[in-house]
């Protein structure tokens, strides 16, 4: 009965809202990188939810135990713990989340990045909801100082499965007297896909075009 009522719910919403554009993701348009993290911080309280109880048990799951000292400062601000956490040298990155979809998708969900055991910022101004505009992927630590976050680019017209861009943002840490901060130093958006080729010999049949990819799911969620 459960698996049904989940269903029901995805469907409607897949119905009732055609497309995932959100204008909470215009600062991935900005032509300036804007700076919402500062030194000294404290980790943003997570959104109030009330989720269905059902609901809850079923997705209960996917919430993990708290394993480091980042871990436990995320949940104490009422994060449920999103997916694994990430590190590189001193730099963990950690993710949380208040509340999910119908299909166990996270909702109100952000990334928390922590420098040395101190809380240096999020990767995005607000919580993401997945399906929507600026929804972030899983952030890519490419070393202790760099990472990169894919997002989501929904226009109004694409279906939730699949938004036509993906933004991406490179992030920096660095090095401040009161403390690490994260700072987003470039941001650039391309079409998802491959870029159409020239069209074959007409003796032979058209090679397929690879799915392009869809939006964030941490891994164990459902789709």
């Amino acid at each position: 009965m459960l698996s049904r009522v989940a269903f029901a719910i995805c469907l409607t919403t897949s119905a009732t809202g055609a497309s995932g554009a959100d204008a909470g993701a215009a600062w991935l348009d900005s032509t300036a990188t804007p700076s919402w993290n500062a030194p000294s911080a404290k980790i943003p309280r997570a959104p109030t939810s009330t989720p269905d109880p059902l609901l809850a048990s079923q997705c209960a799951k996917q919430v993990r135990p708290p394993a480091s000292g980042a871990d436990r400062a995320v949940a104490a601000a009422g994060w449920k713990l999103l997916g694994a956490s990430q590190r590189f040298g001193d730099t963990e990155v950690v993710g949380g989340q208040s509340a999910f979809d119908g299909m166990c998708r996270p909702m109100a969900y952000q990334f928390f990045v922590f420098s040395g055991g101190r809380f240096a910022g999020t990767i995005s101004p607000r919580p993401m909801d997945s399906r929507t505009d600026g929804a972030a992927r899983i952030p890519l630590l490419v070393s202790a100082d760099e990472i990169a976050v894919a997002f989501s680019r929904y226009a109004p017209s694409d279906p939730l499965c699949c938004p036509s861009r993906i933004g991406t943002v490179q992030f920096q840490l660095q090095k401040n007297p009161k403390g690490p901060v994260l700072v987003a130093a470039a941001a650039s958006t391309a079409p998802t896909g491959e870029p159409k080729a020239a069209a074959p010999p007409a003796a032979l049949p058209a090679a397929p075009h690879a799915a392009p990819p869809t939006e964030f799911v941490p891994p164990g969620q459902l789709r």
